[in-house]
């Protein structure tokens, strides 16, 4: 703001004191607000007129710093002498509701801010003690009959004392939230729960709240050459190495340099038998055997004819069926199924039991169990006195970066210097970025063998007689 602003409290004790006549007059019910009138001034002392200001109001209570009981705001014109009036309750409620102002607690101050454009840019204008008018708002409330107040479950009203007979306890459903090691902890049965714990792996260091990389930071030496001598596959730079699988030739087979060849029997045919079945006999062709099925017999209830078995027995659909009904807390089933007595609750200490109704007669209060968990920083908080715990402060060593709740590392960051692509062309093998490349041997099908890719296969056969099999049954 270009020019300063003030208020000129204008005979505000008047203005009060107007206020709780005009209260007493109207009605017995006190209306909920009071008046406040005032001019408006620059700081070179001149009325701003007929123009739109915006108004902050808070009750402060205990003291002109005290804590604001309620907060509203105000859009409103000044007249040709630069002065205004509102109605304090009649505003736009910003915190707290003026019926819950305690009037009969603490003395009262009236803080004022001023924004001259109408905006929401206010200036600290002022704050003064209330003498007179509120206060009636609270004598009135103590002088009113308690007939117009009807007492719920939990509650007693003799006189003008209102009484909670449910549980009067102010902090036996507090819970205290604590921290020992990695378990947060509520207390009266409230339960726990355990926070991550981070494990340092290879290249990282964990000491105390402190992060940090203690591998390799160079942007460099991370590339390595594939390499084949004989059956040897290496990777240099300490990469280790790998020796590919020899391949010796077994019988009916022979291996020349790169050539499999199939050496045994080539036939075809002569190794093929058929399964066929003979009444209850199944038997292998070429010497294969045969087995003996075992032949059932029916029994009571069951028929058997051809290959279908039958039941022969009960085939009634209904007579199994049995009714499920309840008489008082005995629930039966029909048929003779038998019964079971269900148990009868009994209403104990603030429960009353009505019907199927089960109901708390005890403490109603919908607030004091109530606690909200919040954060602040790194301190995790219970309202209503739940206490509060520290979560652990990281910090960031050597190639780590802490933001937020993001832990990055800030050492070598490169994405394709270590990156290396393996590819196969034909039977090359290369490795991308320098990595050099090997030539996979190259296989020669010879007879009685077929290579389809990677696939070899055998397609001669190597032996006229082993491939006999027996069927046998035991049992």
């Amino acid at each position: 703001m270009g020019q300063g602003t003030s208020i000129h409290m204008k005979n505000l004790i008047f203005t009060l004191l107007f206020a709780l006549v005009c209260a007493g007059q109207a009605s017995a019910q006190a209306p909920q607000a009071f008046n406040f009138q005032a001019v408006a001034r620059n700081n070179a002392g001149q009325a701003i007129v007929n123009q739109v200001i915006a108004l902050r109001v808070s009750v402060l209570t205990g003291s002109t710093t005290g804590t604001a009981e309620y907060v509203e705001k105000f859009t409103t014109t000044t007249n040709q002498s630069g002065m205004f009036t509102i109605g304090i309750g009649t505003g736009t409620p910003l915190s707290g509701t003026f019926a819950g102002i305690t009037w009969g607690s603490g003395n009262k101050y009236l803080n004022i801010e001023m924004d001259i454009t109408g905006g929401t840019n206010y200036t600290q204008v002022g704050t003064q003690q209330l003498l007179s008018v509120p206060y009636a708002l609270y004598a009135q409330n103590a002088g009113n009959s308690t007939a117009n107040y009807t007492a719920g479950n939990g509650i007693n009203i003799s006189g003008n004392t209102i009484a909670n007979t449910g549980d009067l306890s102010s902090t036996n459903e507090i819970q205290t939230l604590s921290l020992a090691g990695n378990t947060v902890s509520l207390s009266n049965g409230g339960g726990s729960v355990n926070l991550p714990t981070y494990t340092a792996g290879n290249g990282v260091d964990i000491s105390g709240n402190t992060i940090a990389n203690t591998g390799d930071l160079s942007n460099t030496n991370e590339i390595q050459t594939l390499s084949l001598a004989g059956n040897t596959v290496s990777l240099s730079n300490g990469g280790g190495s790998v020796n590919l699988p020899t391949y010796t030739a077994g019988n009916g087979v022979s291996i020349s340099g790169n050539t499999i060849a199939n050496t045994g029997d080539l036939s075809s045919t002569n190794e093929i038998q058929t399964l066929s079945l003979a009444g209850n006999t199944v038997s292998l062709s070429n010497g294969g055997g045969s087995v003996n099925l075992p032949a059932y017999t029916a029994g009571t209830g069951v028929s058997i004819s051809g290959n279908t078995i039958a039941n022969t027995g009960d085939l009634s659909s209904t007579n199994e069926i049995q009714t499920l009904s309840l008489a008082g807390n005995t629930v039966s089933l029909s048929n003779g199924g038998g019964s079971v007595n269900l148990p009868a609750y009994t209403a104990g200490t603030g429960v009353s039991i009505s019907g199927n109704t089960i109901a708390n007669t005890g403490d109603l209060s919908s607030t004091n169990e109530i606690q909200t968990l919040s954060l602040a920083g790194n301190t995790v908080s219970l309202s209503n006195g739940g206490g509060s715990v520290n979560l652990p402060a990281y910090t960031a060593g050597t190639g780590v970066s802490i933001s937020g709740n993001t832990i990055a590392n800030t050492g070598d960051l490169s994405n394709t210097n270590e990156i290396q692509t393996l590819s196969l062309a034909g039977n090359n093998l290369a490795l991308s970025n320098g990595g050099g490349n090997v030539t996979l041997p190259t296989y020669t099908a010879g007879n009685g063998v077929e290579i389809s890719g990677n696939t070899i296969a055998n397609t001669g056969d190597l032996s006229n007689t082993n491939e006999i099999q027996t069927l046998s049954l035991a049992g």
